[in-house]
């Protein structure tokens, strides 16, 4: 705002002016000098208009003063803008340079990467598409950005119900063939801040290679299982009949020595025969002789069975059978070895005194089979590996094991169409379960 100079210097000059004029106008018009009289008023006109100019002039100097002080203001304000600007040009300048640069890693990584990464959004449209496991499986991926995921899918009823599951939520793992190569595909779902699903990322593996090595890994096991168990059979044979007195009376300690040598050489063929078996579920070799069979006395068979090896844990064995006379669609042999491994680790993990119950219950179609101890039940944290081959888990307990009967047992299970599996009780104890399929008694 533009500062004004008071008017009371100009009130004052005219009042001085005034003051000694008016008296000479007076006195000359009085003595008669007329001239004097009338130049007195134009002289204080004179000297008020002169005041006055004063004035105006000190205030357009003040005036001028103010605007250049006003001018020097607004050129420093704009001088330190300008240096806040180019600083904040820079700064920017250098973060899209920095994202430009990720971006280029990023896409390099996506399009040079050994696999198919792939994003959907929220109507399963493709919305990103990278990797060179497309090239792997020679397929066209231009133009399928934007198109809906049954262009990459091919219709492939597996990956449809995965895109379709992990669009609601779940985050799975799946293996399939895929144009004739076997790939692993990982799907989980891109959740917004509420923890809505917004669409999935997914990403494909060739996992031919690893699918190579397993083969050969199988074959190596197979191949040394088969020339272990020819002389462990022998092995065995010499010590049943030096342990039956062939070579005369043995002392105490060295039948005790015998004793350990024969059951160390029992467990060491079973775990032979357990990689065997589990070797020829795997390649689709081991015979199964399916047939209906009485589910009640298949069961009792096994408690028959086990009670003297859970009374070595001083826990006994109790049967609770099916109403009626149920009947299954079994291989007889297949299911006792399915329960032999249930049951023999029931008492592993069972308390002295401990009960082990066996039943059975209809369930629709299918009867379910359960195998519950009173131990301390199977940490959560091992849910995943416990059915896993020579995993620490499944081969826990007092006795110990192979980590391989679990992994037998559900492979044989699912040969029957059913499903193993095991929950904790909330006051303690496990239950491993296991279903049939019911048929019509003979």
């Amino acid at each position: 705002m533009r500062r004004r100079l008071p008017l009371p210097p100009i009130r004052a000059t005219a009042a001085l002016v005034a003051g000694l004029l008016l008296p000479l106008a007076l006195w000359a018009g009085f003595a008669g000098r007329w001239g004097v009289a009338i130049l007195a008023p134009l002289l204080g006109a004179a000297m008020i208009g002169l005041a006055g100019q004063v004035v105006r002039r000190r205030q357009l100097e003040a005036d001028h003063a103010e605007l250049a002080a006003y001018h020097a203001r607004t050129q420093s304000e704009a001088a330190r803008h300008q240096g806040e600007l180019r600083q904040e040009v820079a700064r920017r300048e250098a973060v899209e340079a920095e994202l430009r640069t990720s971006r280029e890693q990023l896409r390099l990584v996506l399009a040079n990467a050994p696999l198919l990464i792939f994003t959907l959004d929220r109507a399963a449209r493709i919305t990103l598409l990278e990797g060179q496991g497309a090239e792997r499986l020679g397929m066209e991926t231009r133009g399928l950005v934007g198109q809906p995921v049954r262009a990459l899918t091919g219709g492939h009823d597996v990956l449809d119900d995965a895109v379709e599951r992990a669009m609601a939520g779940e985050t799975l793992w799946v293996s399939t063939d895929f144009h004739g190569v076997p790939f692993e595909f990982h799907h989980r779902p891109l959740l917004d801040g509420d923890g809505r699903v917004t669409g999935l990322v997914g990403v494909a593996l060739d996992i031919s290679e690893r699918g190579q090595v397993e083969r050969l890994k199988r074959e190596f096991m197979a191949s040394v299982t088969h020339e272990l168990r020819t002389p462990l059979t022998s092995i065995l044979g010499a010590l049943g009949l030096l342990s039956g007195g062939a070579m005369g009376e043995l002392s105490p300690s060295a039948r005790r020595l015998l004793d350990i040598a024969r059951s160390n050489g029992e467990r060491l063929l079973a775990l032979v025969n357990d990689i065997l078996d589990l070797e020829k579920v795997d390649r689709g070799e081991l015979a199964f002789r399916f047939r209906d069979v009485d589910l009640n006395t298949l069961l009792q068979q096994a408690v028959d069975a086990h009670e003297p090896y859970a009374a070595q844990y001083r826990a006994t064995l109790e049967l609770v059978p099916a109403p009626g006379e149920p009947c299954v669609r079994a291989d007889p042999d297949r299911i006792l070895q399915v329960l032999a491994n249930l049951i023999s680790n029931a008492a592993k993990h069972s308390p002295e005194g401990g009960t082990i119950r066996v039943l059975a219950e209809p369930r629709g179609e299918r009867i379910e089979v359960r195998v519950e101890d009173e131990g301390p039940g199977i940490p959560e944290a091992t849910r995943k590996q416990l059915f896993q081959r020579f995993t620490p888990a499944a081969a826990s307990g007092r006795g110990g094991g192979s980590g391989l009967g679990l992994a037998i047992a559900r492979a044989l299970v699912e040969r029957h169409g059913g499903h193993l599996d095991y929950v904790n009780y909330a006051e303690g104890g496990a239950c491993f379960f296991f279903d049939l399929l019911r048929t019509d008694p003979p």
